[in-house]
């Protein structure tokens, strides 16, 4: 099947017309003092609508998304739209990156470099949004997007790739993993829908009870999900014709999710505004709430496929619930950013997207092992990447974990397991963490070695630091590194 070139080429024609019909917006009325009560309130369509008509430069965001490679291929009769960022490193795994709604393909452009240094980057437009609409038929809902994305990624020539999704991306990364669990080697979500409170919530922190009551609070703000759930065409008919209306109904959505909604900047917001409203898809874009209504039911069994989960402000999801859908292998909480995370997650100087993310183990086991040591405390933050070898019979085997470095600890998690009595299993993360202006190569190693069957040895280095070892059969364990002794060989 064909893959052609996209190039994002707005005409003229269509800006003159968005600038006009701005100019002549009929603005309603609203009640004093009723803020977002009742909703959007005038002042901030008015606000971020000025902006758009007379501040907003869409040809230099045409031109940065430009910078992204970009094709489009018809998939199950579809027209697909996709962002396709190879890494400089040959071997490099794949990462397929899910947007939600009202967002696009756009949220993930400025991630792209970032996570391409790790990452063969493919970035689709769901069927029905923006280049990848409208929809000409039916049926297009989560399973069916997840059954392209996986014909998407055969025919780029992945075997094998990580999915990540937020929102409805999340919906649809997760089903991209059900539905090809010998392909799918882990699965990340963020602002993740998949899986809601199913008891009273006896013995949940005050924190996991205020997540969970979120579900409740976001039901008296859910009108755009019933009416795009049941009357998308009555709606249709506002969205493509007023930019001001579109605006407000994308608005209300961005506005709502989390506890920094400042952190999204406008251009940001107009960006996926003006994409939906250019190729005229919002009507199409709603559509996909109705289409996956049958979607929302909890699946039988929790998914074998391993699972990173992060949560974000304003996020309802609980670890209790999450891990009654998924195999949940990490689990992160921030205290700042929000719903759209590749907008509003935080990223401090020398901090990469990659770590914001806390992207999941990417290998080729479904069996977790974690080992957790201590670290030193003025140590910054970073996450590194694991190369598993394995000398099995002078056949190689590479498989590749995470190594997420905090304050105080590392967590190292390698879904692969470790069975005796091959010679040698060397985990060994490097990573360049760059740290204000300047740039720090911190090292550190892990040596996983055979004893007598059904145990292992274990050597953890930091520089010149070598840290006790704890093994229970099931993690192991490396505490508070000293200045080392002599390299320990087993234990």
């Amino acid at each position: 099947m064909l893959i052609d070139d996209h190039i994002i080429d707005i005409s003229q024609d269509k800006l003159d017309d968005l600038r006009e019909r701005l100019a002549r917006t009929r603005w309603p009325d609203a009640l004093d003092g009723a803020g977002w009560t009742y909703g959007v309130p005038p002042e901030a369509v008015r606000e971020l609508a000025a902006y758009w008509m007379d501040g907003y430069s869409w040809r230099a965001h045409e031109a940065r998304l430009n910078k992204l490679p970009q094709y489009t291929t018809e998939i199950d009769g579809q027209r697909v739209h996709f962002a396709h960022v190879r890494s400089d490193r040959a071997d490099a795994p794949a990462l397929l990156l899910t947007h939600g709604w009202p967002s696009s393909f756009a949220d993930f452009s400025h991630l792209a470099g970032p996570l391409g240094r790790d990452f063969h980057l493919v970035i689709p437009s769901i069927p029905g949004f923006t280049f990848s609409g409208p929809t000409r038929e039916p049926g297009w809902g989560v399973r069916r997007v997840a059954a392209a994305w996986i014909t998407l990624m055969d025919r780029l020539g992945y075997d094998r790739y990580g999915v990540q999704g937020g929102d409805f991306g999340s919906l649809i990364s997760a089903a991209v993993g059900r539905a090809a669990p010998g392909r799918v080697i882990g699965v990340h979500l963020n602002a993740s829908v998949t899986a809601f409170p199913t008891d009273d919530g006896a013995g949940l922190t005050e924190a996991e009870q205020e997540r969970a009551a979120g579900v409740r609070e976001w039901e008296k703000v859910s009108g755009y999900a019933v009416i795009q759930g049941t009357r998308p065409q009555t709606l249709s008919y506002a969205l493509a014709d007023s930019p001001a209306g579109l605006l407000a109904w994308n608005l209300d959505a961005f506005a709502s999710w989390g506890e920094d909604a400042g952190g999204l900047t406008p251009d940001d917001i107009l960006t996926n505004v003006a994409l939906y409203w250019f190729t005229g898809t919002a009507g199409s874009a709603g559509r996909l709430y109705k289409e996956s209504m049958p979607d929302w039911a909890p699946p039988a069994a929790p998914d074998p496929t391993p699972t990173g989960i992060a949560v974000f402000p304003g996020d309802t999801t609980v670890r209790r619930y999450a891990e009654q859908v998924h195999n949940v292998v990490h689990w992160s909480e921030f205290d700042r950013g929000g719903h759209y995370a590749a907008l509003q997650a935080p990223r401090p100087a020398g901090r990469r997207p990659a770590d914001v993310l806390r992207l999941p183990v990417l290998t080729g086991g479904h069996d977790a092992e974690r080992v957790t040591f201590g670290v030193d405390q003025h140590r910054p933050p970073v996450t590194a990447r694991l190369e598993l070898r394995h000398d099995r019979a002078q056949r190689r085997q590479l498989l590749l974990g995470s190594l997420d470095v905090g304050h105080g600890e590392i967590e190292m998690h390698v879904l692969a397991t470790i069975r005796p009595p091959r010679p040698l299993v060397a985990l060994d993360p490097l990573e360049r963490h760059g740290h204000g202006p300047t740039l720090e190569r911190h090292e550190v190693r892990v040596t996983v070695r055979p004893r007598p069957p059904g145990r292992l040895g274990v050597e953890a280095r930091q520089g010149d630091r070598v840290g006790a070892v704890e093994h229970d059969g099931r993690k192991i364990r490396c505490h508070a590194p000293q200045p080392a002794a002599p390299a320990r060989r087993g234990s």
